[in-house]
């Protein structure tokens, strides 16, 4: 299988600083209650849950606000 281009390949992979502030951006989520805690299937197959894509959504929104370039 093939990504394409190096820099295509790049954008796929998260850095561990990137990984590092969604986990911190996801936890300080959970434990304010903005949104639920997400289930972990029993067979680890990933699934549709409404709590999960929540946190995801949120988790990537604040992120890119934090790592976008504010206009001066």
């Amino acid at each position: 299988m093939s990504f394409g281009t190096d820099q295509e390949t790049l954008r796929l992979i998260m850095d561990p600083l990137e990984v590092q502030a969604r986990a911190i951006i996801a936890a300080a989520l959970i434990g304010r209650g903005a949104v639920e805690i997400p289930a972990i299937p029993p067979n680890g197959e990933r699934g549709l849950d409404a709590a999960g894509m929540r946190l995801r959504e949120l988790t990537d929104y604040v992120y890119r606000i934090l790592s976008t370039d504010m206009p001066e």
